[in-house]
């Protein structure tokens, strides 16, 4: 059974964790997500966070602002994406796996995709507290559970961009 590892602080995950299916009935929609999101390629996990509150919608609408921009420079992108609040205020944050289908995984791409994300949701380096991550999506790592373990919360959100959904 997957415990409690952690919290998330600001939106920086501990990267040396590994989430794994838990084995037991009530966590079959975790289970069944978790493994379906597998099936695709990814290449970055990441976690966004501005320097103002977002709400549930607002964090809807600034990923689709994100995967705008982002289709525009780069071509068609996947993303899954999960809005969930943060564990002392009402603010949401982002955890997202991105996938650039013309775009082998390079290292450079985690600046450009937190330029990407400061652009298009006015944040502003030196105002407020706010932190990005980007990493590379190790599918080992299990970045697929951690964003399912979310569906059955209360409060959070969900959308996706997926070639041929």
């Amino acid at each position: 059974m997957l415990q409690k590892q952690h919290t998330c602080t600001l939106g920086l995950p501990k990267t040396n964790l590994r989430y794994q299916p838990i084995n037991n009935k009530k966590n079959e929609l975790y289970n069944a997500w978790g493994n379906w999101l597998n099936t695709f390629t990814w290449q970055y996990f990441t976690t966004l966070t501005t320097n103002y509150p977002l709400t549930m919608y607002s964090a809807e609408k600034a990923v689709n602002r994100f995967l705008n921009v982002a289709e525009k420079e780069f071509g068609r992108t996947q993303i899954f994406w999960v809005a969930e609040p943060f564990d002392l205020s009402h603010s949401y944050h982002l955890h997202a796996i991105i996938n650039f289908n013309i775009i082998p995984l390079q290292d450079t791409m985690h600046n450009e995709i937190r330029k990407f994300w400061y652009k298009v949701n006015f944040v502003k380096k030196n105002r407020g507290i706010h932190r990005t991550l980007v990493q590379n999506y190790e599918k080992e790592k299990g970045g697929n559970f951690y964003i399912a373990k979310h569906f059955n919360k209360h409060n959070t959100n969900f959308g996706f961009s997926i070639d041929g959904i």
